[in-house]
């Protein structure tokens, strides 16, 4: 069933991806609430202490304060991601960050795409995700969207 996910959180320092993501959030699916940090520490921090659970989380990398491979070790280490999917999301193709970010956790690797259509294709693919069905594939290409 498509976008099922209510709760979909973003840490993301850069002001124009934040728009861009909340913009195509909106198209797809109006009925979600997106929560937003400006880092990773923030995000944590979030986490810690926000009554609403998360149904999703997107994690950019490169940001300030708290970077998202630290913030994604931070989550899973103290286990607030509440079995939630956390998706890297970062304009990084580098492979050493996607191994990282697998190796810490990381249900999927997104790379941000400049096309309106591809990141609102990327998005929903990620809602109407089987997440109950998931499973980490070993071949890397396949991580990463």
């Amino acid at each position: 069933m498509l976008l099922q996910l209510k709760n979909v959180y973003l840490a993301d320092d850069d002001i124009d991806d934040v728009e861009f993501f909340k913009e195509a959030l909106k198209t797809i699916a109006p009925h979600c609430s997106l929560t937003v940090a400006a880092n990773g520490k923030e995000l944590v921090k979030t986490l810690k202490t926000d009554g609403e659970p998360p149904d999703i989380i997107f994690i950019d990398i490169n940001m300030p304060v708290m970077n998202g491979l630290e913030a994604l070790k931070a989550i899973k280490e103290n286990n607030l991601d509440k079995a939630a999917p956390v998706i890297i999301y970062s304009t990084s193709n580098n492979e050493e960050m996607i191994r990282l970010a697998k190796d810490y956790g990381a249900n999927f690797y997104v790379v941000k795409p400049a096309d309106f259509n591809v990141l609102k294709d990327k998005i929903s693919r990620l809602l109407s995700y089987n997440w109950s069905e998931w499973q980490m594939s070993e071949v890397l290409k396949e991580y990463v969207l």
